[in-house]
């Protein structure tokens, strides 16, 4: 996953520093994934799993199944071979589908080691794939029932999936914690970051649910502000919450959880 990332960099800098000439000026417009032909970011043909998926369903390898109300969703997770056990769900309004994400209504994110897929009940079926070539790839599966299902570059996807700071200037994965209030809308000005293994837990999952058995780490999990907004509500809490139940209704989704941490293979007591 990160070496396809890499290279896609490496690509990148290199067409850069041929670009230089001999004053060592660096360009002057940003990084334009659709204009450096070592990268061929936007017109290049994918091969990460999402794309291999597309390729079967035209060839009539593969079919999805649709289903009343998740539509195609455990059809596509089964496709790609991605667990119901990894779902996550956030309530942030901080996606491309924020207008129907709220507390009762989350946005679902599944994932395995190269792909991600994201859905909001009401809503269309987002992925993220990693290319070994190109990186991460974007898609849109609309959740209409076709005879058809076909996934679709999301083309508007790196104007927020594209930084200098948490992508290294190249299309990839976002993965933030803001303060969020309990109708779903962020407040940025109060807290947000972007989660890597540098972040302490106390300013992590802020709006995002987090479910488990035994949640004894404080942090922005679960915790949802109210007007008047205080500062000093955005701080560090442990909110216990085993399943997602009484939170909104777990039977138009897949699985009750929002687990941060999981496994499926028995733990041994010699461990």
């Amino acid at each position: 996953m990160r070496r396809g990332i890499l290279v896609a960099a490496v690509l990148y800098l290199a067409s850069l520093a041929s670009s230089l000439g001999a004053g060592g000026q660096l360009p002057d417009t940003f990084f334009d994934e659709n204009s450096v032909p070592a990268v061929a970011y936007a017109t290049q043909r994918p091969h990460d799993p999402v794309a291999q998926l597309n390729e079967r369903l035209a060839a009539g390898s593969a079919t999805l199944a649709y289903q009343p109300g998740s539509g195609y969703l455990r059809a596509v997770l089964d496709a790609l071979a991605i667990p119901v056990e990894s779902q996550v769900a956030t309530f942030a309004k901080a996606s491309v589908q924020a207008a129907i994400i709220s507390p009762a209504n989350p946005r679902t994110l599944f994932f395995n080691d190269n792909t991600v897929v994201g859905w909001p009940r009401g809503g269309f079926i987002e992925a993220a794939s990693v290319d070994p070539q190109l990186g991460v790839i974007f898609y849109i599966l609309d959740q209409r029932n076709s005879s058809t299902p076909t996934f679709v570059r999301g083309t508007g996807c790196p104007s927020c999936h594209l930084s200098s700071e948490a992508t290294l200037s190249i299309p990839g994965l976002l993965l933030r914690s803001q303060a969020a209030r309990d109708d779903g809308r962020t407040m940025r000005q109060l807290g947000s970051d972007v989660v890597d293994h540098r972040l302490p837990f106390g300013k992590r999952w802020g709006g995002w649910y987090v479910t488990g058995r035994s949640v004894g780490v404080a942090s922005l999990g679960n915790v949802m502000l109210s007007d008047p907004v205080r500062v000093d509500a955005v701080a560090p809490q442990t909110i216990p919450l085993a399943t997602l139940e009484g939170k909104f209704d777990p039977q138009a989704y897949l699985s009750p959880y929002s687990d941060v941490a999981w496994q499926t293979w028995p733990i041994s007591d010699e461990l």
